[in-house]
Formats: C-alpha cells, structure tokens, sequence
C-alpha cells in the first residue's frame, strides 16, 4: 500500500501486513501553484485474523468467522520538506462477529475488533538537514469516533456501573524525529518515537505488532538504530518500551487490555531484491 504512515515500523498500519482487496491513487502535481504533490487514495480490503480465530468452531449458521472490509481513504499533500495526509479508517460489513450470536470460544478471542472503529488520522512530517544528515520530525494524531463502545465492548463492560470503570480513551497519537537515511553502503540511521493507543482508539488488527503486543490500551517510547552493509542489505536493533494507559482496566473476554508493561528488543536483517 502507498498510504503514508510515518512510525517505526509503521504506527497505524503495521508494515508486516499485507492487504487483499483493491487500491487506488490519482497523484495531481504543482498544486496550489506550488511544487506540492496531491494524491488521493483509497483502499478496500478483506480483513480477518486467521490465526486468532483457527480451530475456534463454527458459529450458527455461517464459517467460523466471517470477514470483514477495510475501508482507507487518504489525501496526501506533499513538498520537499512537508507532507500532511488526513486519513480515514472504517471497517464495514462485520457480519458475524457480533458477540451476542458467537459461540464461548470465539467470545474468548478478538472477534470484537471487528466492530466499532470510525478512526480520523492525521500523520503529517517536517523534513530539513542537520549538518550533512537529512532530519525529519513526524507525528500523528487519530480519534475513533466509535471509541466509548469500541472500549466498553474489548473490556466486556455491558452494565452502566461497569462501564463506570472503564476509561473510554479514543485517542491515539505518536511523536518521533529520524535522523540520516538508508541509500549507500555505510549509511545509517537513529529514530526515536513515543506513542499512546487509548483503548477505544483503533484496532489491534491494524497496529504494529511489536509495541505492546500490537495491543490498545499502551503508551511508551522506542528506540531504532538501522546500517547499510550494502545498498540492499541493512541490519536494524530497537527497543520498544510500553505500559499501560489505564492501569486499571477491567478484564474483558477481548484482546487488546495491553501488558501492564511490556519491554522487545528485536533485531533484524533485511535484504531486497
């Protein structure tokens, strides 16, 4: 996908996924008069969590578990040293993940992920120079404007008094600054991130894996350090931090309650072809 998701690897869309479906770009140059380059995009894609939901059974009437669609529509306006890209995210037809019709395994997993998620994003970046290394300040800011159900349903909260209990944060943003690229033999590159999920705010289908567990309901920093062996050869070493926003949380029947805290030190070699 071509969707600008600025974050180590990725924030709002983990880099591992790969999407089925169908996408699209219409890309407009010197806009505004200026040297700006608009692109427009969209994505519908076919969402489900094999992996959580295998051996789960069937529900009534239907597959074990129905997909879902994934709905991302994009404006991306870029310069040499600016780019900002108001994002929509929105999943449709969840067919039969409603809690109410599955059977006491599929309550257990993360079926309800499915549901409830209507999240506005705005990921926007300042790029300079730093004496002879290119810099880049990024951020991003999201609201799920189903995020009170959205939380109450992941902590099981059906009852007025417990939903008291939950702290139905429908926000999620991330801060970082990138310093050098990745092009030649030799090159490296530092960034340093802090995020925060709240645990209405997105889906962890979606979220990167490695911090928190891909989990909502977290908050910490990572630290990525990444070297060019070759043009197409680079080794990276990171550090993700995380805990939880709302300590104290009610368990649900849901993934996405977070770790308390969680620390990942994860090593990579990458190669392309």
């Amino acid at each position: 996908h071509k969707f600008f998701n600025p974050g180590v690897n990725g924030f709002w869309i983990d880099t591992d996924i790969n999407f089925e479906g169908l996408a699209e770009e219409a890309v407009y140059t010197n806009v505004f008069g200026t040297d700006g380059t608009l692109s427009l995009r969209a994505g519908q894609f076919i969402l489900n969590n094999n992996a959580a939901n295998a051996g789960s059974g069937p529900v009534a009437g239907g597959s074990t578990v129905d997909p879902s669609l994934l709905h991302i529509v994009q404006a991306d306006y870029t310069t040499k040293s600016v780019t900002v890209a108001p994002t929509f995210v929105v999943f449709g037809a969840p067919a039969q993940h409603d809690r109410a019709n599955n059977t006491a395994a599929l309550q257990s997993r993360d079926t309800d992920n499915y549901t409830d998620l209507a999240t506005v994003l705005v990921p926007a970046e300042f790029r300079t120079t730093l004496g002879s290394k290119p810099v880049a300040f990024y951020a991003t800011y999201g609201h799920n404007f189903s995020g009170d159900d959205r939380a109450y349903r992941l902590a099981g909260a059906v009852t007025p008094a417990a939903k008291r209990l939950v702290d139905a944060e429908s926000d999620l943003f991330n801060l970082g600054v990138r310093y050098g690229e990745l092009k030649n033999a030799g090159d490296y590159q530092l960034v340093g991130e802090y995020r925060s999920v709240g645990n209405g705010s997105y889906s962890s289908l979606l979220l990167d894996s490695d911090f928190n567990g891909g989990l909502l309901n977290g908050e910490g920093y990572i630290l990525s350090g990444s070297y060019n062996w070759t043009p197409a050869i680079t080794s990276t070493l990171s550090y993700f931090n995380s805990k939880d926003v709302e300590d104290n949380r009610a368990t649900g029947a849901s993934r996405g309650n977070g770790f308390r805290r969680a620390d990942v030190v994860q090593v990579d070699l990458s190669a392309k072809f």
